[in-house]
């Protein structure tokens, strides 16, 4: 699976939204085919789901989906091994998807193994890619590239398997507000360890958000946690006028970053942290490096660190949506990241990533995601058809038995 997805027994199917979610897998054969039911949100005509679909690498399809019951077909010119990445790129708030079926022609089908690293990232609108691919105001679902952000581009790097847990509008202390009033609904902290949060978006017949579907953090364990978030707090601290109430949401801004650093820690005891900032605006950056600071001494935790992006370049790169950074941007930005990762941690990267094939992002490579028993997935479909025969369905139940049974 790619990022935060969850397996409902009792309705069979996938269910995700959080930005660069999604499923990959291997097969041999030339055909296969998805299919997925998507909620309010992801199925409207304002902001419906925008996904990238990969086969072998390359961009197969970057749609949207645009009705509640959607049927995609991955066709190849040879019957062999093939990889296929299915990922939803907007963000989460505007709605979910649920994989129910993935069919191939052939006896034989897994998902990609494991990645050796494994990074969440934990941000705003700039990580869900915001306006990454349009100079347009306003928000829209169809540019936004959660696959051309700093976070992705990073993960890419160093071939890690990603959770990017991101909201537009969210902040820490404080959603975005420009009247002085707090925003204290729109703050990651309370649901960091759900599976998602929309806008209240349902599927057809059904009373469940995915905000009250709780995330077991089992499941994915980081050997990193990058935290970007104060960009929508700036916006709340900034609208106050009376200076006594300033003094006293900053400290509460400090208090918050702290709470849930302490909150991480006892959730991911063996990750490192890096809380960043820095690319939109930097008036909150010393009140994150003071958090910072304030619960190393408290603590004596020596895996956190801070650490401060260059604005973006409006000039060199251009301005995305309403302000937020384009891709050019974001690629300046995660060769930062990346820098400072490699400086921290020392860990091994995919020098290709940046250097050279970057700006081919529809290119990008494979990253592997999930181990799996190769020889235990074939000696239980046993069964051999015709050479091209279709189709052959592989139930979920039974693929995602391999997810976990055997990770």
């Amino acid at each position: 699976m790619l990022g935060r997805a969850k397996y409902l027994e009792d309705k069979q199917c996938l269910w995700f939204g959080l930005t660069n979610t999604g499923i990959e897998y291997e097969f041999l054969g030339k055909k296969s085919v998805i299919t997925i039911t998507a909620d309010e949100g992801s199925s409207s005509k304002k902001n419906p789901a925008h996904f990238i679909i990969y086969a072998d690498q390359q961009v197969y399809l970057d749609d949207i989906i645009n009705r509640k019951e959607t049927t995609l077909s991955i066709d190849f010119d040879e019957y062999t091994n093939h990889t296929v990445r299915f990922m939803k790129v907007s963000e989460c708030l505007e709605g979910t998807l649920r994989i129910n079926d993935i069919k191939v022609d052939s006896n034989l089908i897994v998902p990609t193994p494991k990645s050796k690293l494994k990074f969440e990232f934990i941000g705003d609108s700039i990580t869900c890619g915001y306006g990454n691919n349009s100079t347009t105001r306003g928000f829209s679902t169809l540019n936004e590239y959660g696959t051309r952000t700093y976070a992705y581009l990073t993960a890419e790097k160093f071939k890690a398997d990603y959770s990017i847990v991101c909201y537009s509008g969210f902040g820490m202390l404080s959603g975005y507000s420009s009247n002085g009033v707090k925003n204290d609904v729109r703050t990651v902290p309370p649901y960091y360890e759900k599976l998602g949060y929309t806008n209240f978006y349902y599927f057809e017949n059904e009373s469940q958000l995915i905000q009250e579907e709780s995330w077991d953090s089992k499941e994915f364990i980081p050997d990193l946690i990058v935290i970007n978030l104060g960009t929508n707090d700036r916006s709340y601290l900034s609208s106050i006028y009376d200076d006594a109430k300033i003094v006293e949401e900053r400290a509460n801004f400090i208090q918050h970053y702290i709470e849930f650093l302490q909150h991480l820690r006892a959730i991911h005891p063996n990750a490192e942290i890096l809380g960043t900032y820095g690319i939109m605006e930097v008036q909150v950056s010393t009140l994150i490096e003071k958090a910072i600071q304030q619960y190393q001494e408290t603590t004596g935790d020596e895996k956190v660190h801070y650490f401060k992006f260059s604005p973006q370049d409006r000039n060199k790169n251009g301005i995305g949506s309403d302000g937020h950074p384009t891709y050019a941007s974001h690629l300046d930005a995660s060769k930062e990241l990346i820098q400072e990762i490699q400086k921290l941690y020392a860990w091994a990267n995919n020098t290709d990533v940046i250097n050279g094939k970057e700006e081919k992002e529809e290119s990008s490579g494979s990253i592997p995601r999930i181990s799996v028993t190769l020889s235990l997935c074939h000696r239980w479909h046993s069964r051999t058809p015709p050479k091209h025969s279709f189709p052959l369905i592989y139930d979920l139940f039974f693929f995602f038995f391999f997810f976990f049974v055997t990770k």
